[in-house]
């Protein structure tokens, strides 16, 4: 090989690396972008999340208040009750 050919070689070689570097640069961008949606969608799901249950737990906090006051329910007492009766009547 003469020098000719291993210039044009070289050349050739350069234009491939830098095509290659390029190449790269655009998938490690494409990565990067991937990567921070990712966790900008988990971050969005669990704040979704926190704000469901913000707005749901104080109809879950009854529901579990009226749960409880089940058991209590044979527990009354006739004289309440019969006040409460009496407090009915016109």
């Amino acid at each position: 090989m003469n020098n000719e050919e291993i210039k044009t070689l070289l050349e050739a070689n350069l234009e491939l690396n830098k095509e290659n570097n390029r190449m790269l640069h655009k998938i490690r961008g494409i990565h990067k972008r991937a990567h921070f949606f990712m966790l900008f969608r988990w971050l969005l799901i669990i704040g979704f999340a926190f704000g469901a249950y913000y707005y749901v737990q104080p109809y879950f906090n009854r529901v579990i208040e009226i749960y409880n006051s089940i058991p209590n329910f044979g527990n009354i007492d006739v004289t309440k009750l019969e006040g409460i009766i009496n407090g009915l009547k016109p």
